[in-house]
């Protein structure tokens, strides 16, 4: 089972549908967002245009909260969280944020394999306590080239993809 992680699309409607055509074609299952969807139309378009499961956390840059919140009653499929999102998936404990701070803090609890988080756009990776913390990348391509990270759950490692390179 495979898991994408992306962050920070910001609206770029032409890089997000490049990701979500690679992920039917990879077999992704499951979909975290870090944050900074932007608008309810890029997250509609996640929705309409990937089958398995969508986890959200919301991001600074977050308009329509409400019409993102209610798309939860039409898709369940879809669900969101507010500060931080934890989900558990073949006994990895994965937490997933916005801000690098936040991400630092889950890390010391020591509750969780993998932590992923936004908000920089730069993919980064880094070992706390035994805990990974993983920054995607962003898929809106600025000021860094757009990237996002697949998590392979049997393997319990997770690569960096190249959008450009896809």
């Amino acid at each position: 089972m495979r898991l994408a992680i992306i962050s920070d699309s910001h609206d770029n409607l032409e890089n997000l549908s490049k990701f979500l055509n690679w992920a039917k074609e990879g077999k992704i299952q499951m979909i975290v967002h870090c944050g900074d969807v932007a608008s309810s139309q890029t997250l509609k378009r996640i929705l309409n245009n990937f089958e398995g499961k969508v986890f959200l956390v919301f991001g600074n840059a977050d308009l329509e909260i409400e019409e993102m919140e209610n798309l939860q009653d039409k898709h369940q499929n879809l669900k969101i969280f507010d500060d931080f999102g934890k989900i558990k998936i073949k006994k990895l404990k994965i937490a997933f944020t916005h801000f690098p701070e936040t991400a630092k803090q889950l890390a010391k609890t020591k509750n969780y394999h993998f932590i992923f988080y936004g908000h920089t756009h730069k993919p980064w990776t880094e070992e706390i306590d035994g805990v990974y913390l993983a920054n995607p990348g962003n898929l809106k391509g600025e000021p860094y080239q757009p990237t996002f990270c697949v998590l392979d759950l049997e393997k319990k490692k997770f690569e960096l993809v190249l959008l450009n390179k896809i």
